[in-house]
Formats: C-alpha cells, structure tokens, sequence
C-alpha cells in the first residue's frame, strides 16, 4: 500500500526546505530548531532581526550586542537562570556577574533583584529587575 502526503505535510515539508535554504544578511544559515508546532513548523525563526531589517545568526546578533556594550552605556539583556551571566536572549554571555542580591519592597512585597557584573572588556555594569532568567537593564559605571 502506497501512502502520499496530504496538502499539510507537503506544505510543511516545503516550508522546512526553504527555511533550512535560507542564508542571512551575515551570510551564515538559520540556527537548527529546538521547538517546533503540532504540525512540524518551527516555533522560532532561527534567525534574530536587527533594527535596519538584516536578518543575522544568533551567533552574530550576540556579537553585535557584545559591541553595542563598547558603545554604549545603557543595555537591555537578560540576567542568566543561575545567576552568574548577564545574556542575550539565545544565552550568548555578554558579562560575568559579580555581585547579586535582592530586596524586598513596601509594594505588595515584590522582590527586586540587584545586580553588578564586569564584561570582557572590564567595563563594569548596575542594574535592578525580577529575578534570574528575567531581562534586566544595565547602565555602566561611571
């Protein structure tokens, strides 16, 4: 007995083709998926959109953002799961956390989480948010 695909795996399966074709404005291909719908199509792009339009690799978005903290002195990343990485939002580590504690406030007792963490360049950063795994804005001392 010989079985053919439906309209849905045919066009899931010519989705993937093209998804898995596709090179980026950096020049590198999407990133494998981890995640993926009942019906087999990815959750993610596998690709992160910079501001200008370029689509880039996670590798070479981490990158960017490595350089946007030499620039700048102001960032939005995220504070790793386990407390000693400041991230990107794919993982790629942007500094090392030195010092983390937190503090409860008059308001409805939320935690607030304080934070200081050094890049690879020794530039040190502050900021407060949520929590671990949470996304946290960092300002450089001064």
């Amino acid at each position: 007995m010989t079985t053919t695909p439906d309209d849905d795996e045919v066009n899931v399966n010519a989705f993937l083709a093209e998804y898995y074709s596709d090179v980026l404005d950096c020049g590198h291909r999407r990133a494998e998926p981890t995640h993926f719908h009942a019906n087999g199509i990815p959750m993610t792009a596998g690709y992160a959109e910079m501001s200008d339009g370029r689509r880039v690799c996670y590798a070479c978005a981490d990158d960017l953002q490595r350089g946007a903290m030499v620039q700048n002195t102001e960032i939005t990343a995220y504070l790793s799961s386990d407390g000693e990485h400041i991230t990107t939002w794919t993982g790629g580590e942007l500094a090392k956390v030195i010092s983390l504690g937190s503090a409860t406030t008059g308001f409805g007792g939320s935690e607030i989480t304080f934070v200081r963490a050094v890049s690879p360049d020794g530039r040190e950063w502050y900021g407060r948010n949520g929590g671990k795994g949470m996304s946290v804005r960092l300002k450089a001392v001064k």
